[in-house]
């Protein structure tokens, strides 16, 4: 098999744009300073996952007469539009793209750009931004809802260590609509040499901590790795 395809793979809070999650509770006038040490710390101290945590707490403020009452999946989705992103995204992604396949060298040998996306924020609500102008796949957290479409139940949650699993499923070309619900499809055998996109033609941009497993991951394997730099906290990275 050739392996012609690059994947860049990245997270996205912090890493594409200022925290979504943020975003969305600025949207309905909350504070992300007093949610999240006030509301999400606690149960994080108790024992929650993070991730988990933040959700809980969003399905609870949505509820009738919640400050975040209103909040549906239909809001969700009228929210997207309005996320902001760095200067670039989507639009400097897009153009490497188009850029690399307007190269006669890189094109006639089939070289091609696949972007990901790998994310703990809302997945309906990235899902409807930006992001799909570029990205092949995004993966993300997601919520279930009632018949009136409010949330209701945690769906899926993807923590700092889950993130590794989705870049074997690029790795491995599981990325189609068809493995969607196929959770352990990327445990199936595949010698190296049939895997579409080696790790080595890989590139992981992300911020943080949570980006480590999968910095380790790609690193290791002769991929590459860019560390997002933020002003703000620059300790972080």
């Amino acid at each position: 098999m050739a392996h012609n395809t690059i994947a860049i793979v990245a997270d996205c809070d912090g890493t594409l744009a200022p925290d979504t999650t943020n975003q969305l509770l600025e949207y309905f006038n909350l504070k992300p300073d007093e949610f999240w040490p006030n509301e999400v710390e606690p149960l994080v101290k108790a024992g929650w996952d993070e991730h988990l945590a933040y959700m809980q707490k969003l399905i609870e403020f949505s509820a009738e007469g919640g400050p975040l009452e209103g909040l549906t999946k239909t809001k969700l989705v009228e929210i997207a539009s309005s996320l902001q992103f760095y200067p670039g995204i989507p639009d400097g992604l897009i153009s490497l793209r188009e850029e690399i396949q307007g190269v006669a060298k890189f094109r006639d040998v089939g070289i091609r750009i696949e972007f990901y996306v790998i994310s703990a924020g809302i997945g309906d609500m990235l899902r409807a931004s930006v992001l799909s102008d570029f990205a092949h796949r995004i993966w993300a957290c997601d919520f279930a809802y009632d018949r009136k479409g409010r949330l209701s139940h945690l769906k899926n949650v993807i923590s700092f260590t889950d993130k590794t699993r989705f870049l074997y499923m690029v790795n491995k070309g599981k990325v189609g609509a068809e493995y969607f619900n196929r959770q352990y499809v990327v445990n199936e055998p595949m010698e190296p040499e049939e895997r579409p996109v080696p790790f080595e033609n890989m590139i992981y941009i992300g911020d943080g901590p949570t980006d480590i497993p999968c910095m380790s991951l790609v690193t290791s394997s002769d991929g590459y790795v860019l560390g997002i730099l933020g002003k703000d906290k620059p300790n972080k990275a």
